[in-house]
């Protein structure tokens, strides 16, 4: 997931992030420790579906919800002067060293 310090700028703030770890998700239980939002690119390894196996249907904020629980790494990308931003080869190449450096 990818995440931006919005401060409750452009919708309701809904991470707790710190060190490059998310301490709390959650869209419907908010407090002022949530700063950031989460937007744009989402990667999820299998074991991150691991509790949703056999269901037929679930919500994905369950699913970042769980893996935040279980302090997964996350991309602060609270550089970006604008909140929505088109994807440019500057952006493109930045995420795949991101992805190359951090592959667990």
């Amino acid at each position: 997931m990818t995440v931006y310090r919005n401060e409750g700028k452009y919708d309701k703030s809904n991470i707790e992030f710190e060190s490059q770890k998310i301490l709390n998700y959650d869209k419907k239980n908010f407090d002022n420790k949530m700063e950031y939002i989460d937007y744009g690119l989402g990667i999820l390894t299998a074991k991150a579906f691991g509790d949703f196996e056999g269901k037929d249907e679930f919500d994905l904020e369950q699913v970042y919800k769980k893996s935040s629980e279980l302090k997964m790494n996350w991309w602060d990308r609270g550089k970006r002067k604008y909140f929505m931003s088109l994807v440019l080869l500057r952006d493109l190449k930045e995420t795949n060293k991101y992805l190359l450096m951090n592959n667990d």
